[in-house]
């Protein structure tokens, strides 16, 4: 079979076909170095950000994380001056046009992020961020970003390295735009689950007592979930707000959070309906609905409150709710809390008991004595608290509750808010009541149901249910439906129409029975027939009662999966380096789809194997990538990492020194002899030069290949069933890679030279 290595430009179209665009943007377009240059840091100089003390900033987080102090630091920020004139490079691009690049890393960062402390474009110029190797990028940028405080905050990047690019269409002309970088942060906790987003893992990096919205949990808080958005502070921390309705009913785009956060709310990024999709394993949601910088109206310590309005109107795309809210300081029966923990998606919970009204750490506050369903963790501060009626009464001060200990937390008072110090500047009353109106209670404002919108009869496909992400040799599946009654009546009958792989198999099922309002009930499914690849199940309900469906946008869900019919397991061994965060790997097939990913790891944990088993197509030809972002690979510098990529025991790939990356071909085949290392030995290993491959277990012809960890190949020779001695003793002592290639496949064994 032909072995098929995948091209440096297949790769690159890859990497830009899993781009991101993150925050506002008016135009689309892909940053012009692209076209010019073969790498991201071609032909620019790549500066690098000095090291800081890791350890001690840790040690401050898990004092500040245990009460929720101040906000969830997930970075660590550099104050910089880098200009288009004083820094990075310019080049000359398509069409006249300039290109001007600047290049920074931070070894070990996960993510990083950039604000600008001089953002003023001119019409038809663009700016783009983006990450070494092209898959993570934000942007363009256009004049429509500027602020008349000429600064753009961003959310942050995945990787270690960042490139700043500005486009400039005409450099003849009399006005210029100005650009100037004032700050980088170094990301060392993993906001938002970018590294593992990228790559296509899962996130929920809080607390597993946690209720994703999604979940059934959430379905009497629709409208209030759609209100909350997680906020990325000054570049290098995280906290939650609320967007709040008024009493003009003009969808002013005001926004509530704590006053621990911070006041200086122009660098902020405040991004919207980062929600799971799916209830259980949680995976990652819109990354796109954001909204940089806002104006601070007022706040006080009095009850840690701030309220800001944001730099620009909420677009209508982001189906954005403004949440009611109860200013009067009547006790609640009942609380819900909706906030994003620990930089993770939305989460929901619940307590059921009455709160307390009380002061804390000198602020007018409501006390939760403990969670019964859920809890908040550092970077919920700030988020709402909705009372029995769904009105919000409080933003989140802090406290000790946690999944460990569910007790005791403090909320802001709205109440207290609402007069403040007397001034404009500290209460929200001005804001929230502008007409003078004195009434201390506004619902929301919203649209659809949200806008107070009900429906009579509405069957609704809640979920598609018993399909996994992947199949490994399965011929067929036997998945089922949710059906959920979203309607005022009781549904007594609903058309289920399935249709599997764009028509291949459809029908209609004939359910029949009694659901009540809010009820849901499992449907069973046909056994549909997998087609290797990519398959798809699409399910909608259809003829409610007989009748027309008065809400069709909730009718319909499609479940995407893919399955190998003749496969075989893969197994891939990381052993990591020191920087684990550093190194990703990807299989690729011969038309450059990718079939499996992993990394990036965690740094600080040399010599910890990380393992994964990769479903593949038997009689199939892939590549093996390994990908190390900072160029030094898994082995020497930085400790003695290496990779392995096995089948039935014998290697397919293996090494561990490269630079960038290292791809290997290999094919699947049947046949392969099973665990060929038990077929050879390599001995004495330690050795002092003298090393002996027995192959005498073996008929036939085989090649060996010893080759140093740079990849030089020391010698080669092909020998028969013998035992083959081979001198090293006229090399340096290290480690080397003794490569035995048969018939029936190849073994790679790691030997020490020791002198």
């Amino acid at each position: 079979m032909k072995k098929n290595l995948l091209s440096m430009l297949t790769l690159a179209l890859f990497f830009v076909s899993t781009t991101v665009i993150g925050q506002i943007t008016y135009e689309t377009g892909t940053p012009p170095s692209w076209k010019l240059f073969k790498s991201a840091t071609d032909g620019v100089s790549v500066i690098k950000l000095p090291t800081f003390d890791l350890a001690k900033l840790q040690a401050e987080d898990v004092i500040v994380d245990a009460d929720k102090s101040g906000p969830w630091r997930f970075g660590n920020s550099f104050e910089t001056n880098y200009t288009t004139e004083n820094s990075g490079v310019w080049n000359s691009g398509e069409n006249g046009e300039r290109v001007w690049r600047l290049a920074v890393t931070s070894k070990g960062a996960l993510n990083m992020n950039v604000i600008f402390n001089q953002f003023k474009l001119v019409p038809g110029d663009q700016v783009f961020i983006y990450n070494k190797d092209h898959s993570d990028v934000i942007g363009p940028f256009t004049h429509l970003n500027n602020k008349s405080w000429n600064e753009l905050a961003t959310l942050p990047i995945a990787g270690q390295t960042l490139i700043v690019e500005l486009r400039q269409v005409n450099p003849l002309a009399a006005e210029q735009s100005k650009l100037s970088v004032g700050q980088i942060t170094h990301g060392y906790r993993d906001i938002f689950g970018y590294a593992k987003r990228i790559y296509e893992k899962g996130l929920n990096d809080s607390g597993t007592c946690n209720n994703n919205v999604i979940c059934p949990v959430g379905d009497n808080w629709r409208c209030q979930i759609a209100s909350v958005a997680i906020i990325v502070v000054g570049g290098s921390g995280a906290c939650t707000g609320t967007v709040l309705n008024n009493h003009s009913q003009d969808e002013r785009p005001l926004f509530l959070s704590a006053n621990h956060c911070g006041t200086s709310v122009s660098s902020w990024v405040f991004r919207f309906n980062w929600d799971s999709p799916t209830c259980t394993p949680t995976t990652n949601g819109p990354t796109s609905q954001s909204v940089s910088g806002a104006t601070l109206l007022a706040n006080s310590a009095g009850s840690d409150f701030s309220l800001m309005e944001l730099s620009s109107a909420i677009p209508a795309a982001y189906n954005v709710y403004y949440s009611g809210w109860d200013a009067t300081g009547n006790i609640p029966t009942g609380q819900t809390a909706i906030h994003h923990p620990s930089g993770d998606v939305k989460k929901i919970s619940f307590d059921t008991d009455n709160a307390t009204a009380t002061s804390w750490n000198g602020a007018a506050v409501w006390n939760i004595s403990n969670w019964e369903d859920g809890t908040t963790e550092p970077g919920s501060s700030g988020s709402g608290l909705w009372d029995q009626n769904q009105l919000l009464i409080g933003q989140l001060y802090g406290g000790t509750a946690s999944c460990s200990s569910i007790s005791d937390d403090y909320y802001g008072r709205l109440s207290v808010s609402w007069d403040g110090g007397g001034s404009a500047a500290t209460r929200v009353k001005d804001y929230l009541d502008p007409n003078g109106t004195g009434i201390k209670t506004l619902d929301g404002l919203g649209t659809g149901a949200c806008a107070g919108i009900t429906f009579d009869i509405d069957a609704a496909t809640a979920s598609i249910d018993g399909i996994d992400p992947s199949y490994c040799n399965a011929q067929t599946i036997t998945p089922s439906m949710t059906l959920k009654n979203n309607g005022n009546l009781t549904l007594t009958s609903v058309d289920i129409n399935y249709d599997f792989n764009a028509g291949t198999t459809t029908g209609t099922i004939n359910w029949t029975g009694s659901l009540a309002p809010g009820a849901t009930v499992s449907v069973a499914l046909p056994t549909f027939t997998l087609v290797g690849g990519a398959n798809s199940l699409t399910v909608s309900t259809n003829s409610p009662n007989g009748s027309a469906d008065m809400l069709t946008s909730n009718d319909n869900k499609t479940s995407n999966f893919t399955a190998v019919l003749n496969g075989v397991l893969v197994t891939v061994d990381i052993i990591q380096d020191q920087y684990g965060a550093e190194v990703t790997w990807e299989i690729t097939n011969t038309t450059g789809t990718v079939m499996a990913s992993g990394g990036p790891y965690s740094n600080g944990n040399d010599q910890q194997l990380e393992s994964a088993n990769v479903c593949l197509e038997l009689d199939q030809c892939y590549d093996f990538t390994i990908n190390d972002a900072a160029g030094d690979g898994l082995c020497c510098v930085y400790g003695n990492g290496s990779y392995n990529v096995t089948y039935n025991g014998v290697s397919q790939a293996s090494g561990g020194s490269y630079t960038d990356f290292e791809t290997t071909n290999f094919c699947l085949t049947a046949g392969l002899i099973e665990n060929l290392l038990a077929y050879i030995s390599v001995y004495p290993n330690p050795t002092n030069g003298i090393v002996t491959v027995d192959l005498s277990k073996l008929e036939g012809n085989s090649f060996v290949t010893i080759t140093s960890t740079t990849g030089a190949i020391i010698t080669a020779k092909r020998v028969t069933s013998s035992l083959t001695q081979f001198d090293l003793s006229g090399e340096a002592s290290g480690l080397y890679f003794v490569e035995v290639v048969t018939e029936t496949g190849k073994a790679v064994y790691k030997l020490n030279l020791s002198k």
